[in-house]
């Protein structure tokens, strides 16, 4: 899609890895008849690579103390076949920003 593309209604979201875990940040702007909303919201995956369940606990303990209030704030744990083998596993972290 063209970047300088601004649609009358809807939204676009624009999406980065940030990582090279695969962690991703996605940027929404939305239209109203043609003119773009004030507010913003960014989308954040953060996905980290953990041995043990120790490293788990002590993500989840980091992550509910700064994101517990949000209402769509998730916390996800990811096996991956490769990861299994190698003896690691992803904790995935989710939440939203909103700007204006």
């Amino acid at each position: 899609m063209d970047d300088e593309f601004e649609p009358r209604f809807g939204s676009i979201t624009r999406t980065a890895t940030i990582d090279e875990n695969g962690s991703t940040v996605a940027t929404t702007t939305k239209y109203k008849n043609g003119e773009q909303m004030p507010q913003i919201f960014t989308t954040y995956e953060v996905r980290t690579k953990v041995y043990t369940k120790q490293e788990e606990t002590a993500l989840y303990l980091k992550f509910s103390d700064e994101h517990g209030d949000d209402l769509d704030a998730c916390f996800v744990i990811d096996h991956t076949p490769r990861g299994d083998k190698d003896g690691h596993y992803y904790v995935v972290t989710r939440w939203t920003t909103k700007s204006e």
